[in-house]
């Protein structure tokens, strides 16, 4: 286990931290919110730690007073009010709580009961490690911290946002002096503006065969939030012509598209919808038919309108924290295979449901911006269509289908490995490599997600 501990499993029994049993929890670390912030709060200062985790079993939180009601407006309680004597601040008591104070580090407690509890009736996925009482529950949870640098203390989707809060780096804007921090918060999508994904029943292609495969791509959306231009500013409405430089939102002309008996429409499902002739995309939108243009199959788009700000990759920080802490070796003897896989299961879903949180609609995301959470989605479908149009290019071979992220293509062949596309790519370095990438597990590659008898 690594040297800083910073995860707690604490029962009025035994107190356990990542693989190591502690042995029995001494009573008075119990008696009061204040007696447990102070041991603990000790421990991370000693190790130059900023904050930790403790998980809490359900006797632990009735002697805590972490259970007991509070006063009608939710200020006063047992639990607060020791944990004010000891020098610690936090908000209202839930499921996980954060204490703070000046010159002491952040202690997240979360009520294990009440966390497993709720994933377990509802959504397995909040909760991507292990059951509350298993004896590594609190292993995961620490190389979580160590890798990404963020002590586990909410939901998965409230996870990717504390992530972005962490990651998220100043930028220079054009023609001006200093830096400044990216706008959390912008509302001046367009109430029509959209970029969603392909389907089934938006697109598909006959072709005579008795199976269809189809190849997902890996942690597509994380991936693409790392590359996908985005606006750190607010938008602003200027009429300019397209240019990356500037990401956000462009009310353009929607382009004939005469192949979609081999892919479907580039500017996405939108432009399908019959008598539509314009239509706000993104960034992710526009690249790709600037790219079509110059190959001479699609006219570029006519911009008519804008809400712009300069471009930049955003979320290309969170992306590498995310994806650094997906591949991370086993350093550590107790970083075992089904560690790591805890770990990568919570990457994967910390990453989707904090993007998702970019668009939530009632606004009360710590991180509104729903032109990034768009324009992502117009970054993911137009890599994936680049992907299907280089293996038709190469091989003649057309998707039957497209799922989100996943290519369908057709086969005589019941087997997906021997019938996938065998088109190459170049990369930055010069090198050839297969588009799809099933053999290794990496950021953008291909696994094959299953096989389907065609009637």
């Amino acid at each position: 286990m690594p040297a800083q501990r910073t995860t707690w499993l604490v029962t009025p029994q035994v107190t356990v931290a990542g693989t190591d049993y502690l042995g029995n929890t001494p009573p008075e670390a119990l008696n009061s919110m204040g007696a447990l912030l102070t041991r603990i709060g000790s421990v991370l200062h000693v190790q130059r730690a900023d904050e930790g985790l403790v998980l809490v079993d359900e006797l632990a939180a009735a002697k805590l007073g972490l259970s007991e009601p509070a006063t009608d407006d939710g200020t006063r309680q047992r639990a607060l009010d020791a944990a004010s004597a000891a020098g610690y601040r936090s908000g209202k008591l839930g499921t996980y709580t954060t204490f703070y104070g000046t010159g002491r580090p952040t202690i997240h407690v979360g009520r294990a009961e009440l966390i497993v509890g709720a994933a377990q009736a509802t959504d397995p996925e909040t909760w991507p490690w292990e059951p509350v009482w298993h004896p590594e529950i609190t292993t995961g949870l620490q190389h979580w911290h160590r890798l990404t640098g963020v002590a586990w203390q909410a939901g998965p989707a409230v996870m990717g946002l504390e992530l972005m809060h962490h990651t998220l780096a100043p930028y220079r804007p054009p023609n001006v002096k200093g830096q400044r921090k990216p706008d959390l918060r912008d509302d001046s999508t367009p109430h029509d503006a959209g970029e969603s994904m392909w389907s089934k029943d938006m697109w598909t292609r006959s072709e005579r065969a008795p199976f269809a495969h189809g190849y997902d791509k890996r942690r597509a959306g994380i991936t693409a939030a790392g590359i996908a231009k985005l606006s750190p500013a607010k938008l602003q409405r200027y009429k300019r012509e397209w240019s990356p430089k500037f990401a956000g939102w462009w009310h353009v002309t929607v382009s004939p598209w005469q192949l979609g008996h081999q892919m479907p429409h580039p500017m996405g499902p939108a432009a399908t919808q019959r008598h539509r002739k314009s239509m706000w995309v993104t960034n992710g939108t526009m690249e790709l038919c600037a790219e079509l243009a110059q190959l001479g199959v699609l006219s570029m788009p006519e911009v008519i309108d804008t809400l712009t700000g300069p471009a930049r990759q955003v979320l290309a920080p969170w992306q590498r924290v995310l994806e650094s802490a997906y591949q991370a070796p086993a350093e550590y003897p107790d970083y075992t295979d089904k560690t790591r896989a805890r770990v990568q299961d919570a990457v994967k879903v910390v990453g989707t449901r904090g993007i998702g949180m970019l668009n939530k609609a009632d606004g009360r995301s710590s991180i509104w911006r729903p032109d990034w959470y768009h324009g992502i989605n117009a970054t993911k479908r137009a890599n994936g269509w680049r992907t299907g149009w280089a293996i038709g290019q190469q091989e003649g071979r057309w998707p039957v289908a497209i799922e989100d992220d996943c290519l369908w293509y057709a086969s005589d062949d019941p087997d997906p490995l021997r019938s996938a596309p065998r088109a190459t790519r170049t990369d930055r370095n010069g090198e050839r490599h297969p588009v799809l990438q099933l053999s290794v597990d990496v950021a953008g590659g291909y696994r094959i997600q299953e096989t389907v008898e065609q009637k």
